[in-house]
């Protein structure tokens, strides 16, 4: 078992309901309380629920890489790559459109979580070696 990737995959499901539940009452909801044209409403809530579903899905892909599965390291990447994306995006529009980064506080969990698959990886790889 890895245990960077295992990790990783904890702290991704805490995102989940942090994202549904929290974010939903705090940005979400409030969103579409607006006078925003209907069919706004309609794409802000399919990129909401589609960033749910990233978070579920990347948790998943990260529990099966912790357990070993072949294709295990390049879903890590994979599920890496995505959150070091979301945290470049939280932080450059923090910066930009906020003047902080405490706003919008996501990033850090996503950096978090890139950092655990770091580790996942490196001892993926060192057991590669030595195998």
């Amino acid at each position: 078992m890895n245990i960077g990737f295992l990790a990783a995959a904890g702290l991704s499901a805490v995102l989940v309901p942090a994202h549904i539940f929290g974010g939903g009452i705090e940005i979400h909801l409030p969103v579409l309380a607006t006078e925003l044209a209907p069919d706004i409403k309609a794409v802000i809530t399919v990129v909401w629920h589609a960033i749910s579903l990233i978070l579920i899905i990347n948790t998943a892909l990260l529990v099966g890489a912790a357990f070993r599965k072949p294709w295990g390291p390049v879903a890590a990447w994979i599920v890496a790559a995505q959150y070091a994306g979301f945290v470049a995006l939280f932080v450059v529009f923090g910066v930009i459109r906020l003047g902080n980064l405490t706003q919008m506080p996501q990033w850090i969990g996503f950096l978090l979580i890139v950092v655990l698959i770091g580790i996942g990886l490196r001892r993926a790889t060192v057991r590669q070696v030595q195998a």
